[in-house]
């Protein structure tokens, strides 16, 4: 085997495969901004490995799969994932990652293979660490070919540059969201959609704005002024706020809570009226002034 550590773009490497980064395959790859490897896959290699990635269904941490490279001049694509349902990589999935890749390459035929530092991104883990525990596994591996082990990615965008709008887009949904699902509470006579609609609506764009903030937060940046720490906790409280919404929204609360309030208010009005009628003075003469007039 031989194994070098190169500096340089990935995709510019004289190999046969390269091993791609992946998560747990669980979220559709649509969903996610590109970033890294995956990124610069997806703007050089086009979207067709990340299709026949997502036909494969969740993926095992640290796991491999193969697909093809799309338009570029590799003979497949090894995916790997190296980072768990958090965003968040370890020692044992990168050193599952590299071994499954390893043997994939191996059972596969391949020659040449070239690994970028998994978990070392959006991960969240050491360069310096995640380097070492590369080249150690890589060294336990009885593969036969060619390793490089490339430390850096060429003419990717800062992820940081790249995300920084998603915490404001995930405020103004949110705040949409909160005032759609509590206009039953204040507007109840004057609604132009069925009552149940309006939670429904708001609670599903508060799902939304937490998994964004959610996606935020995971992938290196908080709002202005926030934590990752109490990032995750707004989002998962907005998730959270937002399903229960929902709930409202399909269970016909909204609806029967209504129907109970206009229901209370016209039998407070029917006995109002009754009062006031009650003190109203007859219409007409009074009875002893009629039998007067009679006689």
């Amino acid at each position: 085997m031989s194994l070098r550590i190169v500096d340089g773009d990935l995709l510019d490497q004289d190999v046969e495969v390269i091993v791609n980064p992946w998560n747990r395959n669980i979220i559709p790859w649509w969903l996610l901004l590109p970033q890294g490897v995956s990124g610069a896959i997806k703007r050089r290699g086009g979207i067709e490995p990340f299709r026949e990635l997502g036909r494969m269904g969740s993926i095992p941490l640290g796991h491999a799969v193969e697909t093809t490279a799309g338009s570029l001049p590799f003979r497949a694509i090894i995916h790997v994932a190296g980072i768990n349902g958090l965003w968040r990589s370890s020692e044992r999935s990168v050193r599952d990652s590299v071994r499954n890749a390893l043997t994939l390459a191996s059972q596969r035929g391949y020659q040449s293979i070239a690994i970028p530092l998994i978990g070392a991104g959006s991960g969240g883990g050491d360069p310096a660490t995640i380097e070492a525990i590369i080249e150690h596994e890589v060294a336990e591996c009885r593969y036969e070919g060619k390793v490089n082990i490339v430390r850096y990615i060429a003419g990717d965008i800062p992820t940081a540059a790249r995300i920084s709008w998603l915490p404001w887009i995930a405020a103004a949904i949110s705040n949409v969201g909160l005032a759609m699902a509590l206009v039953p509470q204040f507007f109840t006579y004057d609604l132009s959609l069925p009552a149940d609609l309006y939670p429904k609506i708001g609670g599903l764009l508060m799902v939304t704005a937490g998994l964004l903030g959610l996606l935020a937060v995971i992938q290196g940046k908080a709002s202005h002024g926030v934590s990752r720490r109490w990032g995750r906790r707004i989002a998962f409280g907005l998730i959270a706020l937002g399903t229960w919404f929902c709930w409202l929204g399909f269970s016909g609360t909204q609806s029967r809570r209504l129907a109970k309030l206009r229901q209370a208010d016209l039998l407070e009005n029917w006995k109002r009226l009754e009062e006031l009628l009650n003190t109203m003075p007859p219409i007409g003469p009074s009875p002893s002034k009629a039998r007067k007039k009679a006689d």
